[in-house]
């Protein structure tokens, strides 16, 4: 694991994990930085539309692969679920071109079970349901090389590592 882990600091290859609550993102990330010794970053909702994107750029900006937990995704996920809005999403066309220069690997953390609340907000099913699906059908789209992961199965980080290294060198090929 070591050369893997290597290999991807050389590249300077950063990290953005995305997942519904409880999904088990903070430990994928607390574990990534240990072995990589990258910040983790974790964003705290914005008070206006700029905020955001303005907080993601400036770390872009430092030129370090970041950690992020959570991102642009989960932004569209809970803004449309609890604010029919969306803060990010004017910004979003400039913001995954920016990780695609940087070399950002998309994860998102899937388990399978809906074991997924841990928020001051009350979801019923259809809206958990609704979430879980969202997170799917957005991860699909994103034009970043991606990795979907349960995070409670056993050496599922050594399979990110793995697939993350796969993953780079054939997106950033030439690069």
């Amino acid at each position: 694991m070591q050369s893997i882990v290597q290999k991807l600091k050389e590249n300077k290859i950063g990290f953005i994990l995305e997942g519904s609550d409880q999904s088990g993102k903070s430990t994928i990330c607390n574990k990534l930085s240990s072995l990589f010794s990258y910040p983790v970053f974790h964003y705290k909702y914005p008070s206006t539309y700029s905020d955001m994107y303005l907080e993601y750029s400036y770390k872009l900006e430092e030129k370090i692969p970041y950690i992020f937990d959570r991102n642009f995704i989960s932004e569209m996920v809970y803004g449309e679920l609890f604010r029919n809005s969306i803060k990010i999403y004017e910004y979003l066309p400039d913001l995954i071109d920016r990780y695609k220069q940087e070399k950002y690997i998309l994860i998102l953390c899937h388990p399978f079970s809906f074991n997924f609340i841990n928020r001051e907000e009350v979801f019923n099913k259809d809206q958990i349901f609704c979430a879980r699906q969202k997170y799917i059908s957005l991860f699909s789209q994103i034009p970043l090389p991606k990795i979907l992961i349960n995070p409670f199965l056993s050496g599922s980080l050594q399979y990110v590592l793995n697939k993350s290294l796969y993953l780079s060198n054939l997106f950033y090929r030439g690069n």
